[in-house]
């Protein structure tokens, strides 16, 4: 806000969107999910990081999604997709211990069997213990498998958005097991 810019972040937890009110009240949380948010205004630059939309299953809702995306741009707005390419997620587990101010946090997450081609489903736990007790919670997540062609063939048959440019290939890595990371940036027409 002190440079000017005017920044949205959409989520459609109430937590995440009242943790997000706590800690940067100058970003305006809006609640919404990506299958077809809307903004306040039309935006320059919509960017969705690591995993934004992994948890749209099929075509159709990326399609409906990223048609969403498009009327929250203005004409020549960009669209940042960022995202770990086809199924480096699910080939092992992973865990990690972090301890401040009395607290500790350890995750664990590991890979569930899954049916359906092109999806995986990772299971976690989070244990939080401090003085006062002991907190656990478990979480399924289930996430669809996207190459970057996937990506870019779903960006195209929107027909929104006009020149798509994807990057990868460099020592970008995905901050907890190391994974490549891939960004897609397509303007809108």
């Amino acid at each position: 806000a002190s440079r000017g810019v005017r920044a949205y972040a959409v989520d459609r937890s109430p937590g995440v969107l009242a943790y997000l009110r706590q800690v940067a009240p100058e970003v305006a949380a809006v609640a919404g999910d990506l299958r077809d948010f809307q903004l306040p205004e039309p935006v320059e630059v919509v960017f969705c990081p690591l995993g934004t939309m992994a948890y749209l299953i099929g075509d159709e809702e990326w399609q409906r999604s990223l048609a969403a995306v498009a009327r929250a741009l203005l004409p020549g707005g960009v669209m940042v997709l960022e995202f770990v390419p086809g199924d480096a997620h699910k080939t092992e587990a992973l865990s990690w211990t972090m301890l401040r101010d009395g607290l500790t946090v350890e995750a664990t997450a590991g890979p569930l069997h899954s049916d359906q081609p092109g999806v995986y489903a990772w299971e976690m736990h989070l244990r939080l213990r401090s003085s006062s007790g002991e907190r656990h919670y478990r979480g399924v997540q289930v996430q669809r498998e996207v190459t970057a062609a996937l990506a870019e063939r779903l960006v195209r048959a929107t027909g929104e958005f006009g020149r798509i440019e994807l990057f990868g290939d460099w020592d970008v890595r995905h901050r907890w097991r190391g994974d490549p990371t891939v960004v897609l940036v397509a303007s809108r027409r």
